[in-house]
Parts: C-alpha cells; structure tokens; sequence
C-alpha cells in the first residue's frame, strides 16, 4: 500500500511538475494543493489528480501558474460545496479542460458533463459572460464563446455563487482531513525509503521473471519430451 501510494504521487507530481513552468514551480503547486486540501477538507488525492488534469490542459495557454492555480480553487470550492464526489470532480475538471483543448466551449461540456454534475451550470457560466441564458445558448451555437475568456470568469463566477457554502466543516470534511493525513504519513515513508522500496520491487519483479522463465521452460521440455516418446511408438 504504501509503495503503490507513493507511486501514484510521484506519477501525478511529475506531471505537475512537467506542466509547470519549472520543476520549482511544481512544487509550490503540490503545497498549494496540500494546504486547500486540509483547509477545505478535500481528498488530498483526487485534488491532485484532478489539478493535473486540469494544469495539463492550459499548457501553451496565456494562463500563468497564479492563475492556474485560483481558477482551479474557484472551481474546487463550488465542487465542495455542491458535495460532489471525487468521481464528479474529477468529471469536472476533465471536462474543463477539454473545453480549453478544443479552444471554444461547446453544449457537450457545458450542458452535458459541467451540467449533469453541477445543477445550474448553464446559467452559472450566463451569468459569468453577462448574458441570459438564451443569449449565451445563441452565443455558443455559433462558436463563438472562447474557452480563453469563458474559463476564468466562469470559475470566478463559482467561487461568487458558493463562496459561503465552501467553509463547511463537518463529519465529511473531517474524514477527507483524515484520508489526507493518513496518505500524507505512507507517502513519507514511501519517500523516505524509496531507495529501499524500489529495490524491493525491482527484486521481486525479477524473481517473477526468473519463475515465469522457469515454467515456460519446464513446460517447452515437457512438451518436447512428449514428442519424443509420441515418435518412439
């Protein structure tokens, strides 16, 4: 548990990193993501898968790691307070950034994957662009809401419309704090014997190796044998 725990980290922290404008900035994004986690009593885990999926999306954007980063929490704290489950979050975020990847918003987004896990997205984001919903309908039909101008203040908008909702404390929010602390503890042990653990993993994967290697020679020669015998009568 712990060398898989530490492993699914690693992997997600390195993409965080790579998406990042430096390795330095990287880190101040999984800090980031530590500090909302305990604060807001968010799954320290799906937080930073979900913030991987999302940063990846605005590489070669005009969106600085700042801004990344409030959008992101913006995003996040509507997300808690709907109480949406990791699962839904996740939704979210992928959706947003397949919105900054196709570069303009489309109803599939908006209406379907945003809509079907945040009631009152749609008119959420008419309110974010100063439109009514029939405008913003017309205005996306033909192509042009910008996925640029319409993700910041769509996550500003988020953060306007559950801004007290997202300081909720209570038994689930503690049991998120908890999971985090939990997961926090195995990860640095993980990371505090990574030398060993790797060694360990890679021993045994050779050990398998050789077994495997053994069985399938076994059962070659067997074979062979067989033939053998299969001649001789």
């Amino acid at each position: 548990n712990v060398a898989m725990t530490t492993a699914r980290f690693q992997s997600m922290g390195n993409a965080i990193k790579f998406a990042s404008d430096s390795s330095a900035h990287g880190e101040v994004s999984l800090q980031w993501l530590r500090d909302m986690s305990d604060k807001y009593g968010m799954p320290i885990e799906e937080l930073t898968g979900g913030f991987k999926t999302f940063q990846g999306a605005m590489m070669d954007t005009k969106f600085t790691g700042d801004q990344v980063r409030d959008m992101f929490s913006q995003v996040s704290k509507g997300a808690v307070t709907m109480g949406l489950s990791a699962e839904d979050q996740q939704g979210v975020f992928l959706a947003l950034g397949q919105i900054m990847g196709k570069g303009k918003v489309q109803a599939e987004e908006l209406r379907g994957q945003i809509g079907e896990r945040i009631p009152g997205a749609f008119k959420i984001a008419a309110n974010a662009m100063g439109m009514t919903t029939q405008e913003l309908d017309k205005f996306m039909s033909e192509g042009k809401l910008i996925a640029e101008e319409f993700l910041p203040k769509f996550a500003k908008e988020m953060e306007k419309t559950f801004a007290n909702g997202a300081k909720i404390d209570n038994v689930s929010t503690s049991v998120s704090r908890l999971g985090t602390a939990w997961e926090s503890l195995m990860l640095s042990f993980g990371n505090s014997n990574d030398g060993v653990i790797k060694k360990t993993i890679d021993g045994l994967s050779r050990l398998i190796n050789l077994a495997s290697d053994y069985v399938a020679g076994t059962d070659a020669l067997q074979k062979q044998a067989a033939g053998v015998k299969a001649n001789a009568n």
